[in-house]
């Protein structure tokens, strides 16, 4: 009974986020280059759905398609998977996220406090099949500094007085609002060769108003959907080379976005099976290519990453080559993007997720 009504709440998820991509205008959400490092911002039912005790990562980039002042974004998240066994088979993550996003020379500030709950469960005996959904709600602010803008009014003579009346209406520095976002996700897992995790997501599920002016129109921080894929191949038994392709599409009212690409991952040692007392080591290289549409054109950006592992630590580095006329507007400059993370009690295999016999995840 339990397995029918997941079952039920995914379809009904992937269903209505089809409907949600379609209304335009509005804010929208700033992209990282090493989504993968993030899954609550990917889709909130990947929250605690990992290989580990928990886990912790932390992301800042440097946005790119900015002619003057840079755009900058950090995020970060923590999540643990909670030893709960309501029936049996059942997988339970619990997290929280913060993000920050700074833009233009008024600095116009995003700042978002997530929690995130996902409750899943196994189809099969073997526990090689699994489904989970996510919820996720929390508190932000939009807020800009005026101090730093001019207006018509302010022209006096030679120059502007920003100390003199704007002659806007009135205006407010920050607006609060209430966030919520859902998601649903499948994973295969065959043994040590092959790995499988997909999934759709829609943020913003309730339009929250951001709008910075009191006497307009409201202002919405538009919903966005993801549909994503990630594929993990080892060549064969016991091989230290792993492929992992992925690709990520994501549309916020009329902006659309294509990631696609793969890493190749290089492993020094891997994850002890039952212990979990040895953490995996190794190197990844990323190629990457992404296609958006947004109002003022499409962009072709070809994406590059580097990932390094060891003892439970994660560092990486990326970096955006804009391709096209955009190149010389912003002088031939790309996007860079940092990744530091840390995740305990990682092991590898199929029974280092929920185990029946268990009681709960490791």
């Amino acid at each position: 009974m339990e397995r029918k009504i997941i079952i039920s709440i995914f379809l009904v998820t992937c269903l209505t986020s089809v409907g949600y991509a379609q209304n335009g205008g509005g804010i929208l959400d700033p992209e990282l280059t090493m989504y993968q490092f993030q899954p609550h911002t990917l889709n909130p039912a990947l929250s605690g759905n990992a290989n580990s005790k928990w886990q912790m990562h932390g992301s800042w980039r440097e946005q790119s398609y900015s002619i003057s002042n840079p755009f900058l974004t950090w995020r970060g998240y923590f999540d643990i998977n909670a030893p709960i066994n309501a029936w049996n088979g059942n997988i339970w993550g619990f997290g929280l996220n913060v993000e920050n996003d700074q833009q233009g020379d008024s600095r116009i500030r995003n700042t978002r406090v997530n929690g995130t709950m996902s409750i899943g469960q196994y189809l099969d005996a073997r526990q090689q099949h699994s489904i989970s959904v996510g919820f996720q709600g929390g508190y932000g602010t939009r807020a800009i500094d005026y101090g730093e803008m001019y207006w018509d009014n302010q022209w006096v003579g030679q120059g502007f007085n920003n100390l003199a009346p704007s002659g806007e209406p009135e205006l407010e520095d920050a607006q609060g609002y209430f966030d919520l976002s859902t998601g649903a996700q499948y994973s295969y897992y065959s043994g040590d060769l092959i790995e499988l995790y997909s999934g759709v997501a829609v943020f913003h599920v309730n339009r929250p108003d951001v709008g910075l002016y009191t006497d307009t129109n409201s202002t919405f921080l538009q919903r966005k959907t993801n549909a994503h894929i990630e594929f993990v191949h080892r060549i064969r038994d016991n091989s230290m080379f792993a492929l992992r392709p992925s690709l990520l599409y994501s549309r916020q009212a009329n902006r659309a976005s294509l990631i696609a690409g793969s890493r190749f991952q290089f492993l020094f040692n891997e994850g002890t099976r039952t212990t979990g007392r040895r953490n995996e080591s190794s190197i990844s290289f990323g190629l990457f290519t992404r296609v958006a549409n947004p109002p003022y054109g499409t962009m072709v950006d070809l994406l590059g990453t580097l990932n390094m592992e060891f003892a439970g630590f994660s560092f990486g580095a990326g970096y955006d080559i804009p391709l096209g006329n955009f190149q010389a507007l912003n002088g031939y400059e790309g996007a860079y993007e940092f990744m530091i993370g840390y995740r305990a009690g990682y092991r590898r295999g199929l029974y280092n997720k929920y185990s029946r016999s268990k009681k709960g995840k490791l």
